[in-house]
């Protein structure tokens, strides 16, 4: 038997090169909220009587961007409010430039309301003319 003793030298030259990235995200998520829709004194007063006449009503002021206060429905027929308090000063009575905007665009009709008188003769005119 013959011992053979083999010698290997082995270099080894190791470069490690350890690029870490680390990248923390923070999801933040911040729910942008819009200020509390501002509603004219009068809105609640308008929603009611049209629902005492037996509209069905559904507040839109809550969306913002200039889309009317309310969607109404009588007898088949729909209609977009836009409420305006009557008791104010004309100047507060105009409507903003994202309601004037949102009108200029919309190619159905708006109709604007200032008081719940005017809002009742709409209703039964639709009504007297749709039977």
């Amino acid at each position: 038997m013959v011992m053979v003793r083999v010698m290997v030298r082995v270099r080894v030259k190791v470069k490690v090169r350890v690029k870490v990235k680390v990248r923390v995200m923070v999801r933040v998520m911040v729910r942008v909220m819009r200020r509390s829709a501002k509603i004219d004194d009068n809105h609640g007063e308008i929603v009611r009587a049209l629902r005492e006449a037996g509209c069905t009503v559904q507040s839109l002021a809550a969306m913002g961007k200039g889309v009317p206060d309310l969607l109404v429905g009588v007898r088949g027929f729909n209609l977009l409010m836009e409420i305006k308090d009557g008791d104010k000063p004309k100047s507060a009575q105009k409507l903003t430039k994202d309601e004037f905007e949102w009108h200029a665009k919309w190619r159905g009709s708006v109709l604007i309301i200032y008081s719940v008188d005017q809002a009742i003769k709409i209703i039964n005119r639709i009504r007297d003319k749709r039977g």
